[in-house]
């Protein structure tokens, strides 16, 4: 199937399926008609019942609003556009899709005999008592594929009627593609590959055991991830096997083209693989929150060849993953109240260092962890320090994210702190600044006694201590798309700037300087974060939902956080942000050209003044609890307070 038409096709039932109305529900469940390779899965089990949860909602309330309107219809053709480039959208409008649809509607990406280099794309929805309008839309599709030159094949497959399509290759490419459609017991079903289509007819006929429903992953994740507490069945199910979803997304879009390292093989031969499955389902209005969600990832500990549990859980630098559970991870007192964004999490810091060693080794392809270690404390040049004794030694076990922005929003707005606790911070401290005082892009200033370390990215051959390691070229993405390295722009460092220090107990290191000034300033008790109403809020209805002893926690003012990404798109410069999520969204977006991200699809002068739509955006939180098969994170979103 053509680039991206899962990723679009899911967007597409989530957001389309609002209108929809509900009939009585006759067709079989999709878990049990999809096979047991199926590597990524979202399914609505009732369309109609999530419309009107959805629509009581705030951001139900927002999407109705009409200062939206111009903006959604355009977000709307945006989309229909996206589906038809992706071979799936055969010039319909949502209308003419979902009207067909009653009850269930659901995506499946599937990776063939769980080989890597095949994919194959499943679209299912229960058209019970639709089928007038269901058959309609098949003649419609029908039209559509013929008119742009595809050759239609009535074939009959055990007894059941239905179209096969070749489709010529578009302008550049090397080969077309086939769809199968047809509807067999009240089911709508488009499938891109023949095998597959033949397997899903079978599977019509009965209790298959090659089905995704019996496989144990798929079992356990939701499973783990049910609430026995909740007054009705999730409005969302999702399902993914990390590894697998990778390789066929990379398989859909024409296999791996970077020369560098393969991370995703890397990750493999590392044990990251233990995460066998994540799982999640999604309430909309429910029990007084706005959204209500509950995930797993599911991770059981690994068995050696023999079948004997290994000496530790995981194995290799996936031993990384460990992430105990704690009672003391409120929010620190030096945190003001007013930012939008704070995470924290309970990890073992010395051991993850040490398990590192053979994933760095790897990427490098050579055994340069230990040379490394041993340069930054030998070389005359150099910082002279033990990386072991003098810093990692002194790590505590838990880390801090911190996020805002600076007014007037531009593409670099967003700042991060991010923050180790330290058991030791003048040894710290003064490992920090023997660090910074050989480097020659790092300047020293001085804030309130604190001795802040500035970093400036310069044209030097001396990338510094703190500098990342180039890992996989420009545009690395270790489960998406790799760029070719030759065609691929340098892009400019993610912060030009940064800082770090310690105080507080912390080892602090951030995007912007200002930020490090900011948490650095006297706060009194009343303007902490701790003490603000909406933190607290979040805090008793994650209590609520189980949060006790977690090993993360996070909480997130949404009128705050989605401000940045917002004013970007609306002023017509999302392409251009640096931050976290716009970065996310610029890479949903790109398309199959590479370039595409530079260059902003939605018209975003349609949206309305961002004051208009913060009031419909409340506080959200989750917590993560490890578990002895995984982890479990749970979260919610709570309606806006009114003044």
């Amino acid at each position: 199937m053509p680039r991206n038409v899962f990723y679009t096709s899911l967007v597409a039932i989530i957001v389309s399926s609002f209108a929809v109305c509900n009939v009585s529900h006759g067709a079989k469940p999709s878990d049990t008609l999809l096979p047991a390779t199926t590597t990524g899965y979202l399914s609505v089990p009732d369309v109609a019942l999530m419309n009107s949860r959805w629509n009581e909602t705030e951001l139900g309330h927002l999407a109705a609003d009409p200062v939206m309107q111009p903006f959604t219809e355009d977000l709307k053709k945006q989309m229909s556009t996206a589906l038809l480039d992706s071979g799936l959208g055969f010039g319909l409008s949502w209308d003419d899709v979902f009207e067909a649809i009653n009850g269930e509607a659901c995506l499946a990406l599937v990776q063939p005999n769980h080989d890597p280099s095949l994919h194959a794309s499943i679209i299912l929805a229960d058209v019970t008592g639709r089928l007038f309008k269901a058959n309609a839309l098949l003649k419609r599709i029908a039209k559509s594929l013929t008119d742009d030159g595809a050759k239609q094949r009535p074939i009959v497959i055990d007894g059941i009627p239905l179209l096969a399509y070749d489709i010529p290759p578009k302008k550049g490419a090397e080969n077309g593609s086939q769809a199968f459609m047809g509807i067999a017991e009240n089911q709508l079903f488009i499938v891109d590959d023949e095998a597959e289509m033949r397997g899903l007819l079978k599977r019509f006929s009965g209790d298959a055991d090659d089905s995704l429903a019996k496989t144990p992953a798929f079992i356990e994740s939701l499973k783990l991830c049910a609430d026995d507490a909740a007054q009705e069945p999730a409005h969302i199910r999702w399902f993914v096997t990390p590894f697998q979803y990778a390789q066929a997304k990379r398989a859909m879009n024409g296999g791996r083209r970077s020369r560098g390292p393969d991370m995703l093989k890397i990750l493999i031969n590392q044990g990251f693989d233990a995460v066998q499955a994540i799982a999640g389902r999604v309430w909309f209005s429910q029990d007084n929150h706005e959204i209500l969600h509950r995930s797993f990832v599911y991770a059981p500990a690994e068995n050696d060849k023999n079948g004997k549990p290994l000496a530790e859980k995981y194995r290799l630098a996936a031993r990384m993953l460990n992430l105990p559970n704690t009672k003391e991870l409120e929010v620190q007192p030096w945190v003001p109240r007013d930012v939008a964004t704070h995470a924290t999490f309970n990890w073992k810091i010395r051991e993850a260092f040490e398990y590192a060693s053979t994933l760095v080794n790897e990427i490098a392809d050579d055994d340069v962890f230990e040379d490394v270690l041993r340069s930054l404390e030998d070389d005359a040049n150099g910082p002279q320090i033990n990386v072991r004794k003098d810093l990692v030694a002194h790590f505590g076990e838990r880390g801090t994210l911190i996020r805002d922005y600076i007014i007037p929003i531009t593409p670099q707005s967003e700042r991060i702190i991010t923050a180790v606790v330290l058991t030791n911070p003048a040894a710290v401290a003064d490992t920090i600044d023997r660090a910074m005082e050989t480097d020659p892009n790092a300047h020293k200033r001085i804030f309130r006694d604190h001795i802040i370390w500035e970093i400036v990215d310069e044209e030097s051959d001396n990338d510094g201590i703190l500098a990342a390691p180039k890992i996989d070229g420009p545009g690395f993405d270790p489960f998406g798309d790799d760029e070719d390295e030759e065609d691929a722009d340098q892009p400019d460092p993610l912060f030009p700037k940064k800082a770090l220090t310690v105080a507080h107990g912390h080892l602090i290191f951030s995007s912007h300087i200002g930020f490090i000034r900011d948490m650095l300033d006297d706060v009194a008790a009343k303007d902490t974060l701790r003490k603000s109403h909406d933190y607290q809020t979040i805090g008793e209805a994650l209590e609520k939902l189980g949060a006790l002893a977690t090993s993360v926690r996070q909480f997130e003012r949404l009128d705050d956080s989605v401000r940045p990404t917002y004013e970007l798109l609306r002023a017509g410069k999302m392409p251009e942000s640096q931050s976290l999520f716009g970065k996310l969204l610029n890479q949903a977006f790109a398309g199959d050209d590479a370039e595409s991200v530079r260059e902003q699809k939605l018209d975003g002068s349609k949206l309305p003044d961002y004051q208009v739509v913060r009031r419909y955006l409340g506080a959200s939180g989750l917590f993560v609890t490890s578990q002895e098969e995984g982890w479990l994170i749970v979260g919610c979103v709570l309606p806006k307070e009114k003044p």
